[in-house]
C-alpha cells in the first residue's frame, strides 16, 4: 500500500468520526436551512417541527384518501361493497401475483404529488411515502416472509432522463425500515414503452407484452418477493413483472404501490 493510499484512508477514517454525534446534528440543521424539506401535497415548506417529522403538512395529509374496506380481495382496489370481491379486472382474469394493496385513491391531490415525485426531482417525497406505506402495510408485508423486494424497473431510455427509478427509490426505503434485502437487478425491461396513462386497456396489454425478462442469476433460491411501483391502474405493469419472476422460479409475487385507480 502506497503512503498516499494511507493517507487517503486516514482521511476516510477522519470524515467518518467526524459526521457522527454532535457534527452529524450541526450539519443537518444547516443542511435543512439551505434545502427546506417541502411537503409532498402542497409543495410548500415544512416550517412547524411536527410537520418535518412526519414529512407533510397534518392539513394535507388528511386530503389523501387511504383506501380501506370494501376492496378487491386481489389488487386491493376500492370497490363499491362487502358484497363484491373482485373488482371487474380482476373478474374477468387470471393473475401471476398473489395479492396486492395500494395506499391511496388516485385522484388530484395524490396524482400531482406523485407527478412532481416523477418528474420534477422531488425524490424526498419517497422518506414520506415510504413512511406512510410501512406504517399502514408493514405487518402484511412482514406476515408475507417475502425474501426480497424488488422495484418496478424503468427502461434504461427512461432512466437515463430522469435520472432516477421512482420505484427503486421506494423500494430500498422500504426495505431499508423493514430490514428486507432489495433487488435491483432481479427484473429489467427489455425495451421502452409509451406511457400507460395515455392508453385504453387493450393498448396497455399490447404495450407491456413481452416488456420485462427477469434475471435468473439475481434470483437464486429466491421464492417469495414484493413488487414496489408507484401507481397500479388496471394491474398490466405488475402483472407481467410478476410473470416474468414466476417465469425464472420465484413462487409467489405480492405487490405493494402508493396509489390505485377510484371505485370499480
Amino acid at each position: 500500500m502506497t503512503k498516499g493510499e494511507v493517507e487517503q484512508i486516514d482521511k476516510n477514517k477522519w470524515y467518518s468520526q467526524w459526521i457522527t454525534g454532535k457534527n452529524a446534528v450541526i450539519l443537518k440543521k444547516i443542511a435543512d436551512i439551505l434545502y427546506p424539506e417541502e411537503c409532498p401535497v402542497c409543495q410548500k415548506i415544512l416550517a412547524e417541527p411536527e410537520d418535518r417529522k412526519m414529512h407533510v403538512h397534518r392539513g394535507c395529509y388528511r386530503k389523501l384518501k387511504r383506501i380501506t374496506e370494501p376492496m378487491c380481495k386481489c389488487c386491493g382496489k376500492p370497490v363499491m361493497s362487502l358484497q363484491q370481491e373482485y373488482c371487474f379486472d380482476c373478474s374477468k382474469r387470471t393473475v401471476n401475483y398473489e395479492a396486492g394493496h395500494s395506499l391511496w385513491v388516485y385522484d388530484a391531490v395524490s396524482s400531482e404529488s406523485v407527478f412532481h415525485y416523477k418528474y420534477s426531482g422531488k425524490q424526498s417525497y419517497a422518506d414520506f411515502y415510504a413512511e406512510a406505506m410501512v406504517c399502514f402495510y408493514g405487518e402484511w408485508i412482514d406476515s408475507l416472509q417475502v425474501q426480497q423486494i424488488i422495484p418496478v424497473p424503468l427502461s434504461r431510455q427512461k432512466l437515463k432522463i430522469r435520472g432516477y427509478n421512482q420505484a427503486g427509490i421506494l423500494a430500498e426505503k422500504i426495505g431499508d425500515k423493514l430490514q428486507i434485502p432489495v433487488n435491483n437487478s432481479g427484473l429489467f425491461r427489455i425495451h421502452s414503452t409509451a406511457p400507460q396513462k395515455e392508453l385504453g386497456k387493450a393498448e396497455r396489454e399490447k404495450n407491456l407484452r413481452d416488456a420485462f425478462r427477469a434475471n435468473e442469476k439475481h434470483l437464486t433460491d429466491i421464492r417469495r418477493v414484493l413488487l414496489i411501483d408507484d401507481i397500479y391502474t388496471t394491474g398490466s405493469t405488475v402483472n407481467y413483472c410478476a410473470g416474468a419472476l414466476r417465469a425464472a422460479g420465484v413462487k409467489k409475487v405480492w405487490f405493494l404501490t402508493l396509489c390505485t385507480g377510484a371505485v370499480f
